[in-house]
């Protein structure tokens, strides 16, 4: 298998943390950077124990898994499948593998490992939900207690769980494999537009979902998430109104209405996909160029999780837009940002919160829309700007500013769209 050079050194470094001892090494991948690629190549020569906290990821492991070392190799531990021991990696779910008779495995690799949680000393009981992601985090203690000497290997983009606790509870050692700005620079993500009110609205969307999209999504196809299937469903009904072809996936839905629906969005047929807590991990859709956000993402993990879906290259594509209407990414920041990781305390926090005296760029376009409106916080050098921005969409801070915004829209070939440089240390440049 053809590996990228961070592919390779992340892989030699967790075989040499578990060559010198280590029982448990959490391996840290940003979307985009080919995670999976990582913890199929961590299986090879080894007798492995694979866990997906979903029957889809399950699925999806066992078809990479076999693409690599053949059906002989590869058992599938899920209700329609048979038993088959004997094969040297075993792909299930913590349910299926509590209940499947298996031989001592090597090495046990939990995909998506933030979902998982520990019953501490006390015998008090983790966290098993948060309101970002209900009932999707999993105990794995009987798991651990049947392998208790089994070296382990936790994949995740995300090492901080959705209630903002880290991962040090169930992992001694981590390796980082890639930053957003390495990926950036090698042409594996796009970079971000990013549209947001300019303070956090509470429970109001900033302005409709629907006249976001069509005033800033520049005809991309779009992931939109909302925190109730009632309220999906509502947006769903708005979007078509407005002659904009869209679907709903919920957990509710059943697997055949799913995939019909994905399949139409891979080809153009629709638009936008309106989801509740699903098209967050084990979506693999490149031609994903737009994240609406219509509900609130309280920590991190969740919101990149979400924005990284429309992080991946694909051909054409310049570019992701990030539309934020309830101002998450006031709180999280750019969602290509590198991010400073650890498995104690804050597991997650952006580079440039630990750097104050980095200076960093931010482009703005502050529009007079709704309620809050919505300002083009940050760009990249070699980001596109939006295009057909409406003219309502750009309300210049105060006389001097306005001139200048209009002066740098006017060199730049219109009137719609101006961007101007804001060093946060203080100050406006040209």
């Amino acid at each position: 298998m053809d590996l990228r050079a961070y592919q390779r050194e992340a892989i030699k470094a967790v075989l040499q943390l578990l060559a010198h001892g280590a029982l448990s090494v959490c391996l840290v991948s940003p979307t985009g950077s080919g995670k999976t690629v990582m913890g199929v190549e961590l299986c090879d020569r080894k007798r492995a124990l694979v866990l997906a906290h979903r029957r889809e990821l399950v699925v999806q492991w066992v078809e990479r898994l076999r693409q690599r070392y053949g059906s002989d190799a590869v058992g599938v531990l899920m209700p329609g499948y048979p038993h088959e021991p004997h094969k040297r990696i075993q792909v299930g779910t913590v349910q299926t593998v509590m209940f499947s008779k298996l031989p001592n495995v090597e090495l046990l690799l939990l995909d998506e490992a933030h979902h998982y949680v520990l019953t501490n000393s006390w015998g008090q009981k983790t966290r098993l939900y948060d309101a970002e992601d209900a009932d999707d985090f999993v105990a794995i203690d009987d798991v651990f207690a049947r392998f208790p000497q089994t070296q382990r290997i936790g994949l995740t983009a995300t090492p901080q769980r959705y209630d903002g606790t880290p991962l040090g509870d169930m992992f001694g050692h981590r390796h980082v494999a890639a930053q957003h700005s390495e990926l950036l620079r090698l042409g594996h993500i796009v970079p971000w537009s990013l549209f947001s009110p300019p303070e956090e609205t509470g429970n109001e969307f900033a302005i409709s979902p629907v006249d976001a999209y069509r005033n800033l999504g520049d005809a991309g196809r779009a992931f939109a998430y909302f925190e109730r299937i009632s309220v999906a469903a509502e947006w769903e009904r708005q979007f078509d109104r407005e002659g904009i072809k869209v679907r709903t996936i919920s957990a509710e839905t059943p697997r055949r209405v799913r995939d019909e629906a994905l399949s139409a969005f891979r080809h153009g047929d629709v638009r936008v996909i309106t989801n509740v807590f699903t098209m967050t991990e084990g979506v693999d859709v490149p031609e994903v160029a737009v994240i609406i956000l219509g509900r609130r993402f309280v920590h991190i993990s969740g919101y990149l999780q979400a924005c990284g879906r429309a992080a991946r290259a694909a051909d054409g594509k310049r570019r992701a837009i990030l539309i934020d209407l309830f101002g998450s990414s006031l709180r999280h920041g750019n969602p290509s940002a590198d991010i400073q990781y650890s498995l104690d305390g804050t597991g997650m926090r952006p580079k440039e919160q630990d750097d104050k005296k980095k200076s960093q760029k931010r482009e703005y376009l502050a529009p007079d829309v709704g309620q809050h409106g919505l300002q083009f916080l940050y760009g990249l050098s070699n980001a596109a700007p939006p295009k057909n921005v409406p003219e309502q969409f750009l309300r210049p801070l105060d006389t001097k500013l306005a001139k200048r915004l209009r002066q740098r829209a006017a060199r730049r070939g219109g009137p719609t769209v101006a961007r101007l440089s804001d060093d946060l240390n203080g100050g406006l440049t040209q």
